[in-house]
């Protein structure tokens, strides 16, 4: 499967929780009765910046395709009259110009036996590679040092690293986004990136996954 991250942004004049009640309540139905090309579709809402400064994001949402046609089927459907609904609404509650989507390669570092998915809570590690080394070198190093990073947590019960895909569309402001999920109510987390970053912000997040037959 193909997999892009979007990292979107509220509109200035919205709270964080009415960017969330609208995303949630009313864009999620709109996009789902107008697209079936998605796999798998989660939003994870920005609850609180834990390390490293503003994240300059609400919304990190991850979506699944079957391949790169499915995904550019959706591209086209979008820029069509009939996707004017969608991009209609998207107006009244993002700061659409910001928002940022790229491509990643995921793969699963840690998975243990633990809580349901409605129990847990989730962080993401976003890291930008330093000025002078190269895409190649940084995720070489970053992933290396994934394992004992992991070793000096307490007790994450699942790790999802993505790799940020080169993208024709746009500049990916990361290199990087590693997942972390921890039983409900667990106040340790992470305080910086596995490796030395040019930049690492990591922020803590509501999870919200659609079921998608």
């Amino acid at each position: 499967m193909l997999k892009v991250i979007a990292l979107i942004k509220r509109r200035a004049d919205l709270a964080r929780a009415e960017f969330r009640q609208h995303y949630e309540e009313i864009h999620v139905p709109l996009a789902l009765r107008h697209i079936d090309q998605f796999r798998k579709y989660v939003r994870n809402h920005v609850t609180a910046e834990v390390a490293g400064g503003p994240c300059g994001f609400d919304c990190l949402t991850e979506l699944w395709y079957a391949d790169h046609a499915a995904l550019q089927r959706v591209l086209t459907y979008l820029q069509s009259p009939a996707a004017e609904p969608i991009r209609r609404d998207e107006l009244t509650f993002m700061a659409k110009p910001e928002n940022v989507f790229f491509p990643v390669k995921e793969h699963v570092v840690l998975e243990r036996p633990g809580a349901a998915p409605g129990a847990r809570s989730k962080v993401v590690v976003l890291a930008a590679r330093p000025t002078d080394e190269s895409a190649d070198a940084f995720h070489n190093r970053y992933e290396a040092a994934l394992p004992a990073w992991l070793d000096g947590l307490a007790e994450p019960l699942r790790c999802v690293h993505n790799t940020v895909q080169p993208s024709a569309a746009a500049a990916a402001p990361w290199d990087a986004i590693t997942m972390l999920w921890y039983a409900a109510g667990s106040v340790v987390q992470p305080r910086h990136a596995p490796c030395g970053v040019g930049r690492g912000v990591i922020v803590g997040v509501g999870e919200c996954e659609t079921p998608l037959a």
